[in-house]
């Protein structure tokens, strides 16, 4: 089946039947090919994320046949309505980290090429958020090297604002092992002393020790000279 990918018009029907011959689902099939023959994208996408179908992808003996099958599904963002490909992309990446079936190397593969797919920023933001607390949760934050190598950059490249950005670093710093005071340190210095003031209740309910604390208090009186 590794060649799965190299069909293109019949790419999605040939998936649609291994995927519900191999767990036996007529049903599925017919489902599916119900709304191919309509051109509906997203109503076929809905039906290749339904649990029981997402655990039988993530099951495919060989990895490869694994990223095929999703690439497919994910290309099927291109034919939805741009306004709700955020939606959409946000409901594969929650079937893909929330199946119990799988390898977890292979599902981040799987949403790093859906985040490299999407293109509308307001998309690739809550992917990315989604992303990082699954490398964190599965131990897998060195695989995203770059990203915590220079997290303003990646900020940058979103065009965040100060509010999404401070979201971002803060995701970063609850996620990877051992950045997390590095990270919080860029946290702080969004911050503009002349407008926000922060109580001790609010750092406190963001996890921040007395360290970042500390930080905070000399940002604060450096912007204020």
């Amino acid at each position: 089946m590794a060649t799965l990918i190299n069909f293109a018009a019949s790419s999605e029907l040939k998936l649609v039947q291994i995927v519900g011959e191999t767990l036996n689902n007529d049903a599925f099939i017919t489902a599916c090919e119900g709304h191919i023959s309509k051109a509906d994208a997203p109503s076929l996408m809905k039906e290749f994320l339904k649990p029981p179908i997402v655990d039988g992808i993530f099951g495919f003996a060989s990895e490869e046949d694994v990223e095929g099958a999703f690439g497919i599904v994910t290309s099927l963002l291109r034919r939805c309505n741009p306004t709700d490909i955020p939606k959409a992309s946000g409901a594969i990446a929650n079937a893909v980290t929330t199946t119990t079936v799988g390898d977890a190397g292979v599902k981040l593969r799987v949403l790093a090429n859906l985040y490299n797919l999407v293109k509308p920023k307001d998309a690739k933001f809550p992917l990315l958020k989604t992303i990082l607390k699954f490398a964190g949760a599965t131990d897998q934050c060195e695989t995203l090297g770059a990203i915590y190598a220079d997290p303003e950059n990646t900020a940058n490249e979103l065009s965040l604002g100060a509010e999404d950005r401070r979201s971002l670093y803060l995701v970063m710093s609850e996620t990877h092992p051992t950045k997390k005071q590095e990270i919080l340190t860029m946290w702080l210095k969004t911050f503009d002393a002349s407008t926000v003031t922060l109580s001790a209740d609010d750092l406190k309910v963001r996890g921040i020790h007395a360290r970042a604390k500390r930080a905070y208090a000399y940002v604060m009186w450096k912007r204020a000279m």
